[in-house]
């Protein structure tokens, strides 16, 4: 982790922040990967911003290095889950760092799933435990919370602050993309993305139609 400059770890720290996420929905986990992802998750927004900060803080690093290990032990699926899945699509239409698309498209992610929440096409079992999952990872990090919709706004807040700390991009109109090609891909892009994710059972899946907006909403 020392080894790395503070883009690179700051990058690192969100895919692997990602990750977590996704790890927290794995119902093959049986428990274990709920309270899996919370450590790791615990883990990144006490230390993260130490670990770039360009100081030597090997105390921190050394604690991404257990996240890391942590999350490399149970990632054993080959389909991505949809985070990863849009990240990578972004990336490679725009030629865009994984990691910083994963900074950006995880809080605007989450943002899509609180105003999913009053939606009824989104209130089936695998959404409600999927806002469940992110709920718990509110709170494992101590945010002050009234019910789980309130604790996924908060986590998406918090998310943007652990990005801001670390010095990533906040949207991808920064990268200097072009925002009349990136509109007219954004179609495209849904459809990859969407078939590029895993079906697992009890994982909820976005229509084409969300992640056009989850896209939309990360520029």
């Amino acid at each position: 982790m020392m080894t790395h400059d503070r883009t690179e770890l700051a990058e690192q720290g969100m895919d692997l922040l990602a990750h977590a996420f996704e790890l927290c929905q794995d119902n093959q986990a049986k428990g274990y990967g709920d309270r899996l992802a919370q450590s790791v998750v615990q883990l990144i927004f006490r230390d993260l911003p130490a670990a770039c900060s360009g100081e030597g803080d090997t105390v921190a690093a050394d604690s991404m290095k257990r996240a890391q290990i942590l999350v490399g032990s149970y990632i054993r699926q080959p389909a991505q889950d949809i985070c990863h899945s849009l990240s990578a699509t972004v990336g490679a239409e725009f030629s865009l760092p994984h990691g910083k698309i994963n900074a950006i498209i995880l809080p605007a992610l989450l943002n899509h799933l609180v105003k999913a929440c009053s939606l009824a096409d989104h209130t089936d079992a695998s959404h409600i435990a999927c806002v469940q999952c992110y709920a718990k990872l509110a709170r494992a990090i101590g945010l002050p919370v009234t019910n789980d919709e309130d604790a996924i706004a908060k986590l998406a807040l918090a998310v943007r602050k652990l990005r801001a700390q670390i010095g990533l991009p906040r949207s991808i109109s920064e990268f200097l993309v072009d925002e009349s090609l990136y509109r007219q891909a954004v179609p495209a892009m849904a459809k990859r993305a969407w078939l590029g994710m895993g079906m697992r059972p009890g994982r909820p899946k976005p229509s084409v139609r969300d992640i056009e907006q989850i896209l939309a909403d990360a520029f």
